[in-house]
């Protein structure tokens, strides 16, 4: 089998805390999927409007193991590989960093007040803080 090889984000973090970006929370998208967002200590709802293309590897593995779209979010990346949270005015300089290193990056959403969660509007599916036992 042949697979992509895996994004090495040190280059384009590094570049963005150079650039004066003020990063307020990261992590990476990996065991757990989407749900690890939640790891940070505070309480907050992760709004996500859009979602990144699902590589066909992943789709593929969702359509043979019968996967719905909140356990396959719930399960892997789904075409997302790191998260970086920064203020909205950040957004488009961090956009172009990311261009600029050939890593494809999107502005899939916001972070609010309120309770502990993840919400993907675009396939309507909510992960309660109960859903990721990391930290106890």
């Amino acid at each position: 089998a042949l697979l992509d090889p895996t994004i090495i984000y040190a280059k384009l973090l590094q570049e963005v805390f150079d650039s004066g970006v003020d990063i307020h929370y990261m992590t990476d998208i990996t065991g757990h999927g989407w749900r690890k967002i939640m790891r940070h200590n505070n309480e907050f709802t992760y709004r996500i409007t859009t979602l990144p293309p699902v590589p066909p590897v992943l789709t593929f593995l969702v359509e043979q193991t019968g996967l719905d779209a909140k356990e396959a979010y719930a399960t892997f990346n789904m075409g997302a590989g790191f998260a970086v949270f920064i203020p909205p005015e950040d957004v488009e300089k961090t956009l172009e960093i990311a261009k600029q290193q050939n890593i494809k990056a999107y502005n899939v959403g916001r972070v609010e007040k309120g309770a502990k969660q993840v919400i993907l509007e675009p396939i309507d599916v909510t992960y309660a803080s109960k859903s990721l036992r990391v930290r106890e």
